[in-house]
Order: structure tokens, then C-alpha cells, then sequence
């Protein structure tokens, strides 16, 4: 079939077409075997069940600071499409989606190519046409047959490691962690988060047969002043709420430090990039009155480290929480944390094929609310200065409702 592809609405039309559950790497390693990969960059590589995006985000925002084309491919997109892909803070133009897809797509119906993958070849081509100094990649999911595990990196980072996904990537810690240190290359270094044991035995047994270093984390304190101390680097400074991003930020500053003898930045460059990283969507403030926050908070880990930061820095809250996930996360094992936080919880549904409905939350003692708009309307007429809304348990769900309550304040 020949696609006529001309404007924007048409790409997303064709990509929206191609959603798909299959979890597999026959079409796309079919695909790649005919047209192979062109990529020449330099690359970091991050997988890990929570805080990937962040890192990425971390070490994109500091190598920024010391060059001119630093490429960041991240996902889902919280409100738009082309915040997937950028270099150096600016987003990707139309005009190259609508002249990739041109020239691809039939080629790509042909394969039966998903959506994430032809994403991923789209962000390897516009890193590649733009001749980035280096390209941030964050898996898709796993790690292993995940479409973004088609190149080799300088350095592969695995953040942490929990269970997730399990329907796609096994019941267990080990067989999770399979699938992660799948993007460890041989000759290649990886950096690693805080593992549990389980996962760290599998992580290591990769690494060793690849004859890939495990690089050490640099040592992390904070100070009284809130400032945060990672190795050399003295009072670093973040927009970006949340304990956890702690973690994220000790990890991208570990990996830039690592490769300073390939990219060589100086302090000031690293204090600015973590100052000047902004990531939406997670613990973000959208709306002061009355007083709303989103967080993509999307499995019980990040659920967790949510919880934990809500109680230290909101532990007076009266707080209201509206909550959607996809059908394949762990729907008790997140709503636990959240029942510490307060009665007034209410599930949802929103317009994704992943997302649960009303009967996908069978054996919930909490409320539904069918039209999460009318909730969150109703919320803010109603309200009073006291309560907050926290709107949470999955990214994209976030996204959805991010885009609509700032767009009617």
C-alpha cells in the first residue's frame, strides 16, 4: 500500500494506526537485517524501572552546558509528541517528522513496525542529520528486545531495578533484571543505581561476560541547607521536587563525571545543568489556587518514593487524589502507599487503549469516577484553600490531565 503522507495530522494518524501490546523484536530485527541502523554518535544509554527519564534528563540538561548538539530521547511525552525528541532543549520540527515518514513509511507498514519503534528509528535519523555532539537514549521498556537496544553506547546506565511490567518482563527480580542488563556492551561501562541483591547478581553476571566495568557511583550527602553534595561537586541545586530525584541526580552526575575524559565539562557546567533541569510531571505544582500537583508516579517504587517525599514535605495536608493506571501495573501494590496518605482517594479512566476502566478496578473499595474533566472541574469550583489534589499513577495519565487544567486557568 502506498501512504500519502503530507502534514503532521497525517504522521500521527499512521503512528496512532500502529499502537501495539506485542512485546517482540521479530519485525523490527527484520526490518534492521534489510535497512541497517545509520548511527555514528556518540551515546549514553539508561534503562531501570523508575528515574531513567530523570536521569536522562539530568545528564542531557549538564552536557548542554559544554556543547552545542546534545540529543535527549525520552518517553511517553507528558503533553506533546515532539517533546520525545530534541537536541539541546529544542524540540524536533515538523518538517523533518513529515519528510522521515515520506520517505519510510511504507517501508514500515511493510515490516509491521510499531509505533515505538518507528519513534526510535525517527529520533537515531534526526540525532544522526543533526551530527549531535552526543545522544541521550532512555529505553522504551526493558531493555534487551527494547527497539532503543539497536546501537553502542560510550556508557550504559541501569538506574534501579523493581517489579514491573511482569506480563512482558517475567515475575521476578532476576528475570526483570535480565531484560535490563540486555543494553550492557561488550568493552562497554555501565553505571548502576541501588539494586536489590537479585537483580545486582544478574546486572554483574552480563557485565562480566561482556567485559563491561561497573563504574562506582560517586559518594552523595545532603546538606542543612537542602543543597546536595555529589563527589567533587559541592552545593548542587535543583528545580525538581521529590527525595527521589536525589538518586537521579547522583547518578547523571556520576555518569558526566565518568566521561569527562571524552567529554570534559567543568564544575560551573555541572552545577548549571542540574540547576537548570526541568522536567514536568513529576511532583510539579500546576495549579496555586487551590492547589494541585501531578506526578507520573506509574508502579509501587515510585509510588513509594512519592509517598515518602508527600509526608515529609506536605505532613498537614488535607489532600485529594485522583488516580488512573495502565492495566498492566501493579494497581494494589500503588494504591497501599497512597491510603497513608489520606481517605479521599478517587480512580478514573482516560482515552488510552492501556488504560484501566471502570472494571478493571473490581475489588477496590474506592470510588470511580468515570469523567476525570468534570471531576477536576467540580474539584476547583468546590474546593476550599485548604485542600490540595494530587493527580498521579501514571505518566500519561498526568499528561492528559496536565494539559487540560493548564490550559483552562
Amino acid at each position: 500500500m502506498i501512504y500519502v503522507i503530507k502534514t503532521i495530522d497525517d504522521v500521527f494518524s499512521f503512528l496512532h494506526a500502529r499502537q501495539s501490546k506485542a512485546y517482540t523484536r521479530v519485525h523490527f530485527d527484520a526490518f534492521l537485517n534489510d535497512f541497517p541502523l545509520a548511527f555514528s554518535r556518540p551515546g549514553i544509554h539508561l534503562t531501570g524501572t523508575n528515574g531513567k527519564g530523570s536521569t536522562a534528563t539530568f545528564i542531557a540538561s549538564i552536557l548542554q552546558q559544554g556543547y552545542g548538539r546534545v540529543g535527549l530521547f525520552t518517553s511517553p511525552p507528558i503533553t506533546q509528541f515532539h517533546e520525545m525528541i530534541s537536541i539541546s532543549g529544542t524540540r524536533i520540527e515538523d518538517a523533518f517528522i513529515v519528510n522521515f515518514f515520506q520517505m519510510w513509511a511504507d517501508r514500515f507498514d511493510h515490516y509491521q513496525l510499531t509505533y515505538f519503534e518507528m519513534v526510535t528509528l525517527l529520533a537515531f535519523a534526526y540525532f544522526e542529520a543533526n551530527k549531535v555532539d552526543i545522544a541521550v537514549i532512555e529505553v522504551g521498556m526493558g531493555g534487551k528486545i527494547d527497539a532503543t537496544n539497536c546501537f553502542t553506547p560510550t556508557l550504559s546506565i541501569i538506574t534501579n531495578i523493581s517489579l514491573e511490567h511482569t506480563d512482558y518482563l517475567g515475575s521476578t527480580l532476576a528475570s526483570i533484571a535480565d531484560h535490563k542488563a540486555g543494553i550492557i556492551k561488550p568493552f562497554v561501562p555501565v553505571m548502576v543505581g541501588p539494586l536489590p541483591q537479585e537483580a545486582y547478581d544478574v546486572v554483574q553476571t552480563v557485565a562480566t561476560q561482556n567485559q563491561s566495568p561497573i563504574l562506582p557511583l560517586l559518594p552523595f550527602s545532603v546538606q542543612t541547607n537542602g543543597t546536595w553534595n555529589v563527589g567533587p561537586y559541592q552545593g548542587l541545586t535543583t528545580q525538581l521536587n521529590g527525595d527521589y530525584q536525589k538518586q537521579n541526580l547522583t547518578l547523571a552526575v556520576s555518569a558526566v563525571h565518568a566521561l569527562q575524559a571524552h567529554f570534559p565539562l567543568s564544575e560551573t557546567s555541572i552545577r548549571q545543568g542540574c540547576l537548570g533541569a526541568m522536567i514536568p510531571g513529576r511532583l510539579e505544582k500546576i495549579m496555586d489556587s487551590p492547589v494541585i500537583y501531578v506526578d507520573g508516579a506509574h508502579n509501587p517504587g515510585a509510588m513509594q518514593a512519592l509517598v515518602q517525599t508527600w509526608k515529609r514535605a506536605f505532613p498537614h495536608t488535607e489532600l485529594t487524589v485522583l488516580f488512573a493506571s495502565f492495566t498492566d501495573k501493579a494497581l494494589h501494590a500503588s494504591l497501599e502507599p497512597l491510603k497513608t496518605l489520606t481517605n479521599d482517594i478517587h480512580l478514573t479512566t482516560f482515552n488510552h487503549p492501556r488504560a484501566r476502566i471502570r472494571k478493571d478496578y473490581e475489588g477496590v473499595d474506592l470510588p470511580f469516577v468515570e469523567d476525570s474533566f468534570k471531576f477536576v472541574s467540580d474539584w476547583i469550583q468546590q474546593s476550599s484553600p485548604y485542600r490540595v489534589l494530587l493527580i498521579t499513577g501514571s505518566l500519561a495519565f498526568v499528561g492528559v490531565m496536565r494539559a487540560y487544567i493548564t490550559t483552562r486557568s
